[in-house]
């Protein structure tokens, strides 16, 4: 079974509240033990722990909603485009690195394109006027829910935790404004690459496997899968 737009939103809000510890070490425990503290880059696993966590965070859920972070280390534009990945990224550090995934598989939304997102699509943001579709830094959150202008987000690393936020287009900070949308294809439930973890003698979601499989496969030690704050 393929992830829905629906199981993520469901896997990323049973994070809200998950909060850095100690504050301001960009080390959010719960968060890690799910998706793990590394990421892809140049086709290898990095190591990011203690660094800004928007885009580990976003891009981690997804790919645990659809099945294994471990997945992630496989993903090619080519790949997606042939509908051999499940996501139009990989599991990145960086908020820009998502744009370029997205602008290589086609799934690059800008805000003036007037595209209409979904949830479960990602939303990217600049970051104190810097720009993530120019290379620049960036933020980036999980779509809920839109009815434009108004739109509902889940996001990492915003006020050094996992905060459901409420946003208005027609109302944002110059500077720090959404610049666009990464059309996810959570909705169509494309399949996932590889088998789905399971776990047994215990009642669980396919994200809640998939995070105690992935983490200690990456040697993350003993992962769980807490839910609360």
């Amino acid at each position: 079974m393929g992830c829905t737009s629906s199981s993520l939103i469901a896997l990323v809000g049973s994070f809200i509240g998950a909060h850095e510890d100690p504050d301001g070490s960009n080390i959010a425990k719960r968060v890690d033990a799910a998706i793990g503290t590394k990421c892809v880059r140049a086709g290898s696993w990095i190591n990011i722990v203690g660094l800004d966590w928007c885009a580990r965070f976003a891009s981690g859920m997804s790919w645990l909603c659809t099945g294994s972070v471990l997945n992630a280390i496989r993903w090619s534009a080519d790949g997606y485009k042939r509908g051999e990945s499940p996501l139009p990224f990989s599991m990145r550090a960086a908020v820009s690195e998502l744009h370029a995934d997205a602008v290589a598989s086609g799934a690059w939304r800008p805000r003036s394109s007037g595209y209409v997102p979904s949830p479960g699509d990602l939303a990217l943001f600049k970051r104190g006027g810097h720009d993530p579709t120019a290379g620049g830094l960036g933020h980036v959150a999980i779509l809920k829910s839109f009815t434009g202008p108004m739109y509902v987000t889940i996001g990492g690393n915003e006020f050094n935790s996992v905060k459901q936020t409420d946003r208005d287009l027609s109302h944002e900070v110059d500077g720090n404004e959404c610049v666009g949308w990464i059309a996810s294809g959570i909705a169509q439930s494309r399949p996932i690459v590889g088998p789905i973890p399971q776990v047994q003698n215990a009642t669980v979601s396919v994200g809640m496997a998939a995070a105690i499989v992935a983490g200690a496969a990456l040697g993350w030690g003993a992962v769980r899968y807490v839910s609360g704050s």
